[in-house]
């Protein structure tokens, strides 16, 4: 009921927008009602029991994973017979962690293609991260080049250029979700980056051969960005955008598994044991949380990764628990 209400609020929405467009765009307009008249449609269809015809599955992500989400409620626990993944594995922190949560609810995204729920807060989250990566890219250019790098004023306008390219057209700004993102990222001048820090990679994805039991797999991580310590050894930044930091990125611990990955994969890179640090930047609140690449117990996060990786090949993708995810549309 939860998931069919929002789908038609989102289409009350769309309409009430469309008509608001009518007074500067007829054509616009008319378009965005007849997308809202279909979602509208399909949505009744399927509280019937009826199909919701070809034209919806292909017009919109919202009914179609509706329609994914009430075709799972139509089935008992006794129906679902999940099938076990066939090697090789493509491993990364976001898979394993999802598994671990919950592996029914892993296995409905992963591999029924039930799409993973959206919120304003993960899309500025996702603004946050793409932005942050052009400017200390552009920083580097500068550096390298001997001129001036970037400013506080330049983040703040890519953060305004990417925020209003990122609306649906004809969809209004919201002056909150900006005043969130540019306080995300003029943060990160004031309290976390410094001018002196040297900035040796940016968004890098690193493919690990990771081997268990006799097959290679692959595990794969994209570090938001890697610096080099004055001293030597590295710095692996990971930025974090929720509003409340967990206490886990505040004091990350031996067992922590983003940064575990993380420095697996730093070792990988650079072929020897990981020195240096890692840090969460909370850019929410401008604090940091870092743990030594020394302190963390590679090999118990290489047990973790292998120990979800199995259960996924074995098949094993019970419900936990205490979820409140989609598993429970089985029942």
């Amino acid at each position: 009921e939860g998931a069919v209400a929002e789908a038609r609020g989102r289409a009350r929405a769309e309409a009430a927008w469309a008509l608001e467009q009518a007074a500067t765009d007829l054509r616009g307009s008319r378009e965005g009602l007849a997308r809202a008249a279909e979602r509208f449609a399909a949505i009744g269809a399927m509280e019937r029991g009826e199909s919701p015809g070809a034209w919806a599955e292909s017009a919109d992500e919202v009914v179609r994973g509706l329609a994914r989400r009430l075709a799972l409620g139509t089935r008992g626990a006794g129906d679902f017979a999940p099938r076990a993944m066939p090697p090789p594995l493509r491993l990364s922190y976001t898979r394993v962690s999802n598994y671990l949560k919950c592996p029914r609810c892993f296995y409905l995204r992963e591999c029924m293609g039930l799409p993973e729920p959206s919120t304003p807060s993960l899309g500025l989250g996702s603004l946050a991260h793409e932005v942050l990566a052009k400017f200390f890219d552009r920083v580097r250019h500068a550096e390298a080049e001997g001129v001036p790098p970037p400013g506080a004023e330049d983040l703040a306008r890519m953060g305004r250029a990417a925020y209003l390219a990122s609306l649906p057209e004809g969809a209004p700004a919201s002056r909150e979700d900006l005043d969130v993102l540019l306080a995300q990222l003029r943060g990160v001048l004031t309290g976390l980056h410094k001018p002196t820090d040297h900035i040796v990679e940016i968004e890098r994805a690193v493919r690990v051969p990771w081997v268990i039991d006799g097959v290679e797999h692959t595990l794969e991580a994209k570090i938001d960005r890697l610096d080099l310590l004055p001293g030597g050894g590295h710095r692996i930044v990971d930025y974090k955008t929720s509003l409340r930091p967990a206490s886990k990125h505040l004091k990350p611990k031996a067992d922590d598994l983003q940064m575990g990955v993380y420095a697996i994969a730093l070792a990988h890179l650079t072929g020897e044991a990981p020195k240096g640090v890692a840090e969460y930047w909370l850019l929410a609140t401008g604090q940091r949380g870092t743990i030594s690449l020394e302190e963390i117990d590679v090999e118990g996060v290489r047990a973790v990764i292998d120990g979800a990786a199995r259960g996924m090949l074995a098949g094993r993708f019970e419900r936990e628990e205490k979820c409140e995810g989609p598993c429970g549309l089985l029942g």
